[in-house]
């Protein structure tokens, strides 16, 4: 597994100020975000990302899309596919719908099957596979709901990421993950706390629930694990959860 950074967590920062704090973190990769960074469409950016990773002897993990199944159209995905060529990554992160898994009726979840197994065709010309990002208020807010998704479109190119959520326990969390692993291609990794809303804390602090979910991981096939948001957006809490991040996997 190898670490690294997703570029969201410093949306403020440029792609160069990003890859070189990347770089002096020790860190290995980058997914490259599609909101601020590398939006579809924009080669150049695209292009300006794929040269300051590899200039930094980095690597591009992922291209993190905002596309969301069941909203966006095909022919806004073909352009996130064209992007990740760009990037020269094989990964390429979309959401699962605009509504927890809950919360669809059997239509909207049928037409997201069927628009995925179109979206998985789509990917495969570029050499992609497609990872649903595991998040809250999406299709794949929890495991049971997330592998039903995966097994339903039933195409070797549509995965998964993995994060914990914060208003679980982390024995619960750890069920999660090892209900799904053998889908989960990505980890989006932080510390966080729920107290009616998400409270940040540094990655040393949650050394011991990491280290659980990083020795389930390694029981599966994950690729990257990808730093995810850090303390008050700040550089030296970046560098420090870096840090951990290494010595967990050492």
């Amino acid at each position: 597994m190898k670490p690294g950074l997703t570029s969201i967590t410093f949306r403020n920062k440029s792609i160069c100020e990003i890859a070189e704090l990347v770089k002096k973190s020790n860190l290995s990769v980058i997914e490259w975000g599609g909101d601020i960074h590398c939006p579809p469409d924009d080669n150049a950016l695209a292009e300006r990302a794929f040269f300051e990773t590899k200039e930094n002897g980095l690597e591009i993990s992922s291209y993190g899309t905002y596309f969301r199944l069941g909203v966006n159209s095909e022919e806004e995905f073909e352009k996130a596919c064209k992007t990740a060529s760009l990037l020269d990554t094989h990964i390429v992160r979309i959401w699962g719908y605009n509504k927890d898994c809950c919360d669809v009726s059997k239509q909207e979840y049928d037409f997201c099957v069927n628009q995925a197994k179109n979206l998985a065709k789509i990917a495969k010309k570029y050499d992609l596979t497609i990872c649903f990002e595991y998040h809250r208020q999406t299709l794949t807010r929890k495991a049971s709901f997330a592998k039903k998704l995966i097994e339903d479109i039933g195409c070797d190119n549509v995965r998964l990421y993995w994060q914990p959520n914060p208003e679980i326990s982390h024995e619960e969390n750890c069920k999660e993950l090892e209900e799904v692993l053998e889908y989960v291609v990505n980890i989006h990794c932080f510390h966080w706390t729920w107290d009616g809303a998400n409270i940040r804390h540094k990655l040393s602090d949650g050394k011991e629930e990491w280290k659980k979910y990083i020795d389930i991981a390694k029981k599966g096939n994950v690729k990257n694990i990808l730093i995810e948001f850090v303390l008050d957006d700040d550089d030296t809490n970046f560098l420090d959860d870096a840090r951990a991040l290494k010595e967990l996997l050492t």
